[in-house]
């Protein structure tokens, strides 16, 4: 319902068509910006306050982190990373329940990931040398599901906001909620499971592929190939 309340304040003022340039993207996530403190404020002792960061969650996003700089230039990145050889692993585990809908089979899957992924890691070094630690922070899964409480109070820091223990549990719209997963597990506290198991969840051959493509960019990152030149070329070819 609060959600649906969102949606529509927002759809309504692009609607006004005086403010907003349709055809300009700052501008429509600019109305998204403005629309969602208003949907999201709380009363404090007798005065409504808004809160005092947006956060936008997407993939992918770090693509475009020159840009959303130019249109907010006080916004701040959080790139958050993972082996690629686990990454995969997790997104296999949601093809015949999920991608198999949009027509996407384990092969699709893989291609997506080296494509995105590839692009992705790229970027974060580019951004990470570009923007400098004080705008654009690389945190790698790996630490933050081993130690969420030091890294979320970390990241708190950075931030310069306030810690909430709430940080370190998956949440909806600020209240506990069981957490997402395609193994249809439900969880409420940040789970350390499936951390460097990939060798468990797919064949050889596949992490060989990902290893032939992505393996300069792992290593800028601290992840190790596992497998030799030979046999990731054999996998690839």
């Amino acid at each position: 319902k609060e959600i649906e309340d969102w949606r529509e304040n927002f759809l309504s003022r692009l609607k006004k068509g005086q403010k907003y340039k349709l055809e300009s993207v700052p501008e429509i996530l600019g109305a998204l910006a403005e629309t969602y403190p208003e949907f999201d404020s709380k009363v404090v002792e007798g005065e409504t306050k808004a809160p005092e960061w947006t956060v936008f969650k997407e993939t992918s996003i770090e693509i475009y982190a020159h840009e959303l700089l130019e249109w907010f230039p006080e916004a701040r990145f959080i790139h958050l990373v993972r082996d690629p050889r686990d990454t995969y692993a997790a997104l296999s585990a949601g093809v015949d329940n999920y991608y198999s809908h949009f027509g996407e089979d384990e092969h699709v899957t893989l291609f997506s990931l080296l494509n995105r992924l590839g692009t992705g890691l790229k970027c974060g070094l580019a951004n990470r040398q570009a923007f400098g630690e004080e705008r654009y922070r690389v945190i790698h899964f790996e630490e933050i599901v081993s130690k969420p409480r030091r890294v979320m109070e970390e990241l708190a820091s950075w931030l310069d906001i306030e810690f909430q223990p709430t940080m370190t549990k998956p949440t909806k719209m600020g209240e506990e909620t069981t957490g997402n997963s395609f193994e249809e597990r439900e969880f409420r506290e940040v789970s350390d499971l499936h951390k460097r198991d990939w060798s468990a969840r797919i064949a050889d051959k596949q992490a060989q592929v990902v290893e032939f493509y992505l393996s300069h960019l792992m290593s800028e990152y601290g992840y190790e190939p596992a497998f030799s030149l030979r046999e990731t070329r054999e996998a690839a070819a």
